[in-house]
């Protein structure tokens, strides 16, 4: 399987192409990077002058300023680029690296690459295993173009602004690990319906329209919650623990979507609910950590092993 490999490296790395996207991604990390910069300016502008001018609003400003350190915005940058830690913006580079990643898998099977593998001896699963892990590390260099620029850009906009710093040295690495556990669950799912489909270009776009939905099924709950709590709030027999139970029940049903977990991750804190409607200051650590783990872990597994089975079936035709 290492020829395999040698040879999808050597196609992938000496092509301008892919130094082209690499470039590209990068240039969306550098843009996302100094759009959280100036985001952070204008927070803490405000903040200062709440100081000064709406000493009663100052901790409100104070809440919203202690957000903006480096852990915390490096984290939102990785998730997605969400400034307003809302659960309804797609993750934009996430996006990108699906496409070029599908791109890249039709013009493999297109070539006559998956025929050669198996004049030569391989198995279908045999090829499906090493060309899993090659397009893992095409990926993985594709987002790290992205993730390096903008984070290098937030240490800069650190020694510039001065952003607060990370408290929770901890938690800030559990979030990158988590993230990246995402991050191999959404490629494990995208690599297994590029295989299903035999590298047609629609896989690509079918891997957005998913994720889309789970974007807009958050967006609207949210928009729900938002919407029924100002209804309710102005009623006389106004019931706080029905509104909690709404909640909570609608915080899961978000906590379950790829952008409901990219809010709890890219918030820096893992006790953060998966949108930001929710009105209890409860700490959803546990729940957050045991939902994001088991889901994502088992898209990851589930579908490598399910993309071999059909692979198997093919081999016996």
């Amino acid at each position: 399987m290492n020829s395999i490999l040698k040879s999808f490296f050597y196609r992938t790395f000496k092509t301008k192409g892919f130094w082209i996207q690499f470039a590209i991604l990068g240039t969306i990390g550098l843009l996302i990077g100094l759009g959280i910069v100036l985001a952070a300016n204008g927070f803490r502008y405000n903040y200062e002058n709440a100081k000064e001018t709406m000493d009663r609003n100052a901790y409100y400003f104070e809440y919203e300023y202690q957000l903006l350190n480096f852990r915390d915005m490096s984290l939102i940058g990785i998730n997605g680029g969400i400034l307003s830690a809302s659960a309804s913006l797609p993750h934009i580079p996430l996006c990108v690296i699906t496409i070029l990643f599908s791109i890249r898998f039709h013009a493999e099977y297109s070539s006559g690459s998956m025929r050669n593998y198996i004049v030569s001896g391989y198995s279908r699963q045999q090829a499906y295993r090493s060309l899993f892990v090659g397009f893992l590390v095409y990926c993985a260099a594709l987002y790290a173009a992205y993730a390096f620029s903008m984070v290098a850009v937030l240490g800069i906009g650190q020694l510039y602004s001065g952003f607060e710093g990370a408290l929770d040295v901890g938690e800030y690495f559990a979030c990158i690990g988590l993230s990246f556990l995402c991050y191999v669950a959404y490629y494990a799912f995208a690599y297994f319906l590029n295989t299903a489909m035999g590298g047609r270009g629609f896989a690509g776009p079918l891997c957005l329209m998913i994720y889309f939905v789970f974007a807009i099924v958050t967006s609207l709950t949210t928009a729900f919650f938002a919407l029924s709590q100002s209804s309710i709030l102005y009623e006389n027999d106004y019931d706080e623990e029905a509104v909690k139970n709404v909640a909570n029940v609608l915080r899961i049903i978000c906590t379950f979507t790829p952008s409901g977990q990219s809010t709890i991750l890219g918030s820096g804190h893992l006790s953060t609910p998966a949108f930001t409607g929710f009105p209890f200051g409860e700490d959803f650590t546990l729940m957050n950590v045991i939902v994001i783990v088991i889901e994502n872990a088992g898209l990851g597994v589930g579908t490598f092993f399910l993309g071999q089975t059909i692979l198997a079936h093919r081999d016996l035709k």
